[in-house]
């Protein structure tokens, strides 16, 4: 009895229970790649079985059936092993594939496996070991043997069509690792197919059967691979294919690395790129400082192809596989150009083009509530342009937007860019100084005073302004600090126009 032979056929029956065992209790186990894997794994357990039997047994006749119902191993299962290469393809490109092939090979083995049970494809002859048998098929004259092994060679080779396509278009990096450890072991076993059945033979050698050996330890790897790497796992595009071209605004699908795989036509019309040309390119290129990727929503500034920013609000949505690993990021950028237009317009003065009186309103509730919990300052100034009424019944109405226009690209010019300056109503005009105390507002309204009065207006001359300065104290709410800004700009009024007024 050749007991290192028993012994490696026992363990690859027992792999492969194991390994089906292992797999029903995976999520998502009924898939159709399961399902296939499933049959290539009873077929080749049945094949193990089968020999396995022919092994222990010393009657030859015993030894002959089991060898037949072991065919099934060696016909049906090479084509169930095509399918699920085919169907390999299929799931992780998201392609649809011909089924013809496929049926014309479980057809040609249904052929073969009948030919086989009707005694036409059997072995030559049955080897004596010690105490049990082995059968070789090693006359290659009999037409049955010959296509047989034809047609086996053919569809290892033809297997191998789909599992290299894959290698190209994969874009998981899982899925690139699984290609690649189903498709090195699948070309050595079908080179040792090749020389076990075809060249051996020509040698006129005796062969012990190695061929259940060798399909058991490939379907127990690609079992392990199925759950080690998620064959299930399609790319992110198939998942996410579908709504790419449903979605007016920016859509763009990455990897778990953040290299672009796709983009709708939105980012090409918005961002001017070439949709083609941005698959395989870094995601940072379009939205810095976004990397690494995380699940988010904010505003942030696209750039466009020519180098200008747009504003977008960016969602950032994981894609998670039904095994709740990460594949890759679907990013839905929005564009906010002209809701940052509108947001514009509704706090900016329109003839001006300074802050509006709810824009400064606002910005003086939140520095009352900064200066109250951290006890930092601030000032306001409050100005008034003197005698304007006069200038508009003198020199008409446009004369005297042109005088507030030129004041306020004045004013613009001396504050500093944290003060926030408004147009308060009418020709007065207020000034928030965050982080100022009262005397250096003081100064700040006195330079923008002494500023004002020396600017010729066109047609008008020259006008003036009056000014009130006040600074925050612990007890102000927002119509208190207000109220004493006001009466320090009316005292100024009263005391002559033309100056400052500090309270």
């Amino acid at each position: 009895m050749n007991i290192p032979l028993i012994i490696a056929t026992y363990t690859a029956a027992a792999s492969i229970v194991i390994s089906i065992i292992r797999m029903l209790r995976q999520e998502g186990a009924s898939d159709p790649i399961h399902k296939i894997y499933y049959t290539a794994a009873v077929f080749t357990l049945a094949w193990c079985l089968s020999y396995l039997a022919m092994y222990l047994t010393t009657d030859l006749e015993i030894a002959a059936a089991a060898y037949k119902a072991g065919a099934v191993g060696w016909t049906a299962n090479f084509s169930v092993l095509f399918l699920l290469c085919i169907r390999l393809l299929q799931t992780i490109s998201g392609r649809k594939i011909s089924p013809v092939p496929g049926y014309v090979a479980i057809l040609t083995s249904l052929i073969f496996f009948a030919a086989a049970l009707t005694g036409k494809i059997f072995a030559t002859g049955f080897v004596r070991m010690n105490g049990g048998w082995w059968a070789e098929r090693t006359c290659l004259d009999d037409p049955w043997v010959i296509a047989y092994l034809v047609w086996t060679s053919v569809i290892f080779i033809t297997a191998l069509i789909p599992l290299f396509s894959l290698i190209k278009i994969a874009r998981l990096r899982r899925h690139r690792r699984q290609i690649i450890f189903i498709f090195v072991p699948f070309i050595i076993l079908t080179l040792i197919t090749i020389i076990i059945n075809l060249i051996v033979p020509l040698t006129g050698r005796s062969k012990p059967p190695l061929g259940h050996i060798l399909i058991s330890s490939y379907i127990v790897f690609i079992g392990y691979t199925i759950l080690r790497f998620r064959v299930t796992t399609p790319d992110p595009e198939i998942i996410t294919g579908p709504l790419l071209f449903q979605i007016s605004d920016m859509v763009i699908l990455t990897d778990t690395r953040g290299t672009i795989l796709r983009a709708n036509q939105a980012v090409s019309s918005l961002l001017g790129y070439d949709t083609d040309t941005l698959v395989s390119r870094e995601l940072s290129e379009i939205l810095p400082g976004i990397i690494p990727l995380k699940e988010a929503a904010d505003e942030r500034e696209a750039v466009r192809n020519s180098g200008e920013k747009l504003p977008v609000h960016c969602t950032v949505t994981p894609i998670d596989d039904v095994h709740g690993d990460r594949i890759g990021f679907f990013l839905l950028l929005k564009d906010l150009t002209q809701l940052k237009m509108m947001e514009e317009l509704s706090v900016t003065d329109s003839l001006t083009g300074i802050f509006n009186r709810n824009k400064l309103r606002n910005e003086l509730t939140q520095e009352l509530l900064r200066s109250r919990r951290y006890g930092s300052v601030f000032s306001l100034i409050l100005f008034d342009v003197d005698h304007f009424k006069v200038v508009n019944d003198t020199y008409g109405h446009g004369a005297g937007d042109a005088v507030l226009r030129n004041l306020s690209d004045a004013v613009r010019m001396i504050i500093r860019d944290t003060d926030l300056f408004s147009r308060w109503g009418g020709e007065e005009f207020l000034i928030l100084c965050v982080n100022t105390h009262r005397d250096a507002a003081g100064q700040l309204a006195e330079k923008i005073r002494s500023r004002l009065e020396t600017i010729d207006h066109p047609g008008v001359g020259r006008v003036t302004a009056s000014f009130g300065v006040t600074a925050f104290l612990e007890s102000d709410t927002e119509d208190s600090i207000i109220e004493r800004v006001d009466k320090a700009m009316y005292d100024a009024k009263h005391r002559g126009r033309n100056t400052t007024s500090v309270f």
